[in-house]
């Protein structure tokens, strides 16, 4: 039978408790934190990566960071989008446009999946399904080049040639590097087209 005096005192018993709270307190909120910023910080850091990979020009190494980020965090259209940037890159254009459709689907109010799908499809030889995701491009960013003259090129192919000329001029007048798109309307106007 324990001695009355090795007995811990009531104030002791309670010390350890006050210290276990705190100890499970510190853990628990650690795991919480760890548990709501985890997506944000990989799929950040796994964009990130996947950037650095790219401007080193190593895009094999960027892939598996980008596909890694998206099954952590499935629902974020801007890794859509970077992974489908990334195949449309390396030529794998089927799979970049499904990648561009759900980045679209996730959020429509993002202006380069909505240039970037346009793109895919006119790389895929149509031009009319192109339309209507480069107008919402342009729409969204007023200010992007590079969309009026995706915008310009899917005009052309379907014979809207009015409507061509007045996006390539747009696309010029942004950007005085879009050769494509000053050739095309010098060509047109010289020609009679337009």
């Amino acid at each position: 039978m324990p001695d009355a005096a090795s007995a811990p005192s009531p104030s002791h018993i309670q010390s350890h408790w006050r210290q276990w709270v705190w100890i499970l307190a510190g853990v628990a909120t650690v795991a919480l934190l760890s548990a709501l910023a985890t997506p944000l910080f990989v799929s950040t850091g796994g964009r990130l990566l996947a950037n650095r990979a790219l401007d080193a020009g190593q895009p094999a190494h960027a892939e598996p960071w980008l596909r890694f980020a998206l099954r952590l965090h499935p629902r974020s259209a801007d890794l859509h989008d970077s992974l489908g940037t990334l195949l449309f890159a390396e030529g794998h254009t089927a799979e970049a446009l499904v990648h561009f459709a759900q980045a679209v689907d996730l959020d429509g109010s993002l202006a380069t999946a909505q240039n970037n799908l346009g793109a895919a499809l006119l790389n895929l030889r149509q031009p009319a399904a192109a339309i209507p995701y480069l107008q919402a491009a342009v729409t969204l960013n007023p200010g992007g080049a590079t969309a009026f003259a995706n915008l310009g090129q899917a005009y052309y192919r379907v014979g809207q040639l009015d409507a061509a000329l007045t996006a390539y001029q747009r696309a010029y007048e942004l950007d005085p590097t879009q050769l494509d798109a000053r050739a095309v309307g010098r060509h047109s106007v010289q020609n009679g087209v337009i």
